[in-house]
């Protein structure tokens, strides 16, 4: 199995941040249903993520205060053209993304308090 040393895992990591850069709108992420239907969006504040050993952190994330609601079954990261970028396994526990509840009322106000994205050694 190939192992990727620390800088070419932060090369990738500033690769992933250039992307999720890209554009001219907001970077963000959405709360998305099985047939990828928004329930929710919280944009990505100006240079979204930080990092250069391949553990991107990113900087403010807004709250989404009118979530348009449904049942979430994953989360997408969107480029600031509006380009998925990466999508995210979301569940009650023991996911990539946790949140207390999948059903989310019209609305309804979502956060995000933290996202992190690791470039794996292996």
């Amino acid at each position: 199995m190939a192992v990727l040393e620390t800088a070419t895992r932060g090369v990738m990591g500033v690769s992933i941040t250039t992307l999720v850069q890209t554009g001219a709108g907001a970077a963000n992420i959405k709360f998305e249903t099985s047939g990828d239907v928004e329930v929710a969006t919280c944009n990505l504040a100006g240079t979204s993520f930080t990092g250069a050993s391949g553990v991107l952190t990113a900087g403010a994330i807004s709250d989404d205060t009118s979530a348009t609601g449904g049942t979430i079954e994953h989360v997408s990261m969107y480029n600031k053209n509006g380009d998925k970028v990466a999508e995210f396994t979301c569940a009650v526990s023991a996911s990539e993304f946790t949140i207390s509840s999948l059903l989310i009322g019209a609305g309804d106000t979502i956060g995000c308090s933290s996202f992190t994205i690791t470039v794996p050694a292996s």
